[in-house]
């Protein structure tokens, strides 16, 4: 049978995947309240495509939808995040966000065009298909929840997932190109809290008070030291970054307490054990050497993203031959953002991916209020989508030699 190359198929859907992903960035609505998006995705479903979904997971907004190739074989699931951000849009684009408040900013409306349109062009041809394919529609990812939901609802199971695919539109990789790599693709991240407790006084009186705004700035730098001096930056990354502090209720106050919290980032099981211990160390010892008291909570919200080597390696292969040599590239190095899909690989092996999206003289960030991609994007994720997913079935890629 002559291999099947997706590209003219892609390209002609781009017109449908730029207004599927325009209706959807009109609509954005944060993580387990996706209601009008996750309507959106079942009247594409049932009325485009006819295809046989479960919705209602996940509190109410996920949806699994299931295609069955004429041919027994394995299961391949594709992992899509629904959710938005409570973000004020500022892009003055034509399709801007209607609902105040809240904004596509992270590219999950691209993601879900993409998911949407490369089940479209399976389902051309399933008379080809050796097993099938699962496309989950997973709310709260921005919340570090939804993937969990899903797994608790079913999502991996009814048939059995035999391997999960996830991707994202990535403006710090270049634009039009497919980042593929194996091992640790996205990093763990963390929570940390802290509280300092000193004791309160007039402004003008600082030698009755114990001030855990002192304190606190000497922990919040003393903490930018653990990456720098206790984590081998050779074989690692890391991150610690504060992101609030709040404290007192007048500027002539030196209030009781500060509270803190920020982010830990890293690409090491051992190094994310590592750094709460330090901080907690760290805030511990300064804090005894003003004799304030603390509290410190740690909190683990995404693992450490991991693709399996196998399906990665096979995967690079099968795009290089599929899409072109220069369209691929293998990545050195893993993204320091964090991803739930990392519980789907915990239990089923997959690979996370990225679509390139950078472009020379505009930096956009995720996560900003002007975050815009160029919608050429959509097509080459279908592309790349549908290409590893036909190939891992129809040559049964899974197996390992």
């Amino acid at each position: 049978m002559e291999e099947i190359k997706f590209r003219n198929d892609a390209v002609n859907m781009h017109d449908e995947l730029v207004e599927i992903r325009r209706s959807l960035h009109r609509i954005p609505e944060v993580g387990f309240r996706e209601y009008e998006t996750s309507k959106f995705i079942q009247k594409y479903l049932r009325e485009e495509l006819n295809i046989p979904f479960k919705g209602g997971l996940a509190g109410g907004t996920g949806i699994v939808a299931i295609l069955e190739g004429d041919y027994p074989g394995p299961t391949i699931a594709v992992r899509t995040d629904i959710d938005a951000l409570p973000i004020e849009e500022q892009t003055g684009l034509s399709f801007s966000s209607r609902n105040q408040g809240y904004m596509h900013a992270c590219g999950h409306d691209g993601h879900m065009a993409i998911a949407l349109g490369t089940a479209k062009l399976l389902k051309k041809y399933l008379s080809q298909l050796k097993g099938n394919v699962k496309f989950i529609f997973q709310p709260a990812e921005e919340l570090s929840l939804g993937a969990k939901k899903m797994i608790d609802d079913g999502a991996l199971q009814g048939p059995k997932v035999d391997a999960i695919f996830g991707f994202h539109i990535w403006p710090e990789f270049e634009k039009n190109k497919i980042g593929i790599k194996d091992g640790a693709i996205m990093s763990a991240g963390d929570k940390f809290d802290i509280e300092i407790i000193g004791k309160g006084s007039h402004g003008a009186e600082p030698y009755k008070a114990i001030d855990p705004v002192v304190v606190s700035a000497e922990v919040i730098s003393a903490i930018q030291t653990i990456v720098s001096r206790e984590v081998d930056l050779l074989r690692n990354a890391a991150v610690v970054s504060v992101g609030t502090l709040e404290s007192g209720t007048a500027f002539n106050i030196i209030p009781e307490k500060v509270r803190l919290s920020g982010t830990i980032r890293s690409t090491d099981r051992e190094v994310q054990k590592l750094i709460p211990q330090s901080i907690e160390r760290i805030t511990n010892g300064i804090c005894s050497a003003h004799n304030a008291k603390f509290s410190f909570t740690h909190t683990n919200l995404f693992p450490l993203t991991v693709n399996d080597e196998h399906i990665a390696k096979i995967s690079y292969k099968e795009l290089k031959e599929s899409l072109g040599e220069k369209k691929v590239e293998w990545l050195k190095y893993p993204g320091m953002a964090s991803e739930d899909f990392s519980e789907y690989l915990s239990l089923v092996p997959g690979m996370y991916f990225f679509i390139g999206a950078k472009e020379k003289g505009r930096n956009v960030d995720l996560h900003s209020p002007d975050y815009y991609f160029d919608e050429s994007l959509l097509s080459l994720g279908v592309e790349s989508l549908s290409t590893l997913v036909y190939k891992f079935l129809q040559k049964d890629l899974l197996k390992k030699e």
